[in-house]
């Protein structure tokens, strides 16, 4: 059995209520030939949801009420776009992430994370908005709306994301690989995949050292 295919069925069994879901598509990305690293006098004590400059942070992006949008290839796509853009051209030091049904983790740095964490979600709320629009996925806009801030669907906003990115900081290598382990084996503990470095939409594949993955990571030096 194919890895897409076991993909495929690991999703259907979390989120089968939602029709036509399938995965996974996969995504050119360009990698970043000059990753800047992270020295250790750098990584200083912060509050844990606060992302300060040139510090690693584990970030989590959660879907409203924790809808699963993410069983298709097609909406999940303009995630990793979006991360290899930002990755390429804006700065964004990115050293794990996965995707998973209803929601992201990531590991990033740059000179703003706030600012690149807000530019991240608007892009990707208004591209999904227009591909479920587009493929008439009227049932997850409907829930979608329900979940909204009632003065956001008052103006006429489209809602996808919850708020904020929950920044923590990482100050060691033990901590870094604690949080890399623990967002690498999320498929696994949710029964979607027996190997994380089967999971396609993750950075297990990179550190696994397989070619072909779906998006290059930067080297943290710690």
């Amino acid at each position: 059995m194919s890895i897409a295919v076991v993909v495929r069925e690991g999703l259907l069994a979390l989120a089968g209520h939602v029709a036509g879901a399938r995965i996974p598509s996969r995504t050119q990305s360009v990698g970043n030939p000059f990753p800047r690293t992270i020295a250790d006098d750098t990584l200083t004590d912060m509050p844990r949801y606060q992302a300060g400059e040139y510090l690693p942070h584990f970030c989590t992006i959660t879907i409203l009420d924790w809808i699963p949008v993410f069983i298709d290839a097609r909406f999940i796509d303009p995630l990793i776009e979006s991360l290899s853009f930002c990755r390429t051209k804006k700065g964004l030091q990115l050293f794990g992430f996965v995707v998973m049904p209803n929601h992201l983790h990531c590991i990033a740095a740059a000179d703003d994370l706030h600012a690149m964490m807000r530019d991240f979600k608007r892009f990707t709320s208004r591209t999904i908005h227009e591909r479920l629009v587009a493929d008439d996925r009227d049932t997850i806009l409907a829930w979608l709306e329900r979940a909204a801030q009632r003065a956001r669907r008052e103006r006429g906003e489209f809602s996808f994301w919850q708020d904020g990115f929950h920044p923590q900081a990482i100050r060691s290598r033990r901590v870094f690989e604690q949080k890399l382990r623990y967002l690498h084996e999320n498929p696994v503990r949710k029964g979607l995949i027996a190997d994380p470095e089967d999971w396609w939409y993750s950075s297990a594949g990179w550190y696994a050292g397989r070619s072909g993955v779906c998006l290059e990571m930067d080297v943290l030096e710690l």
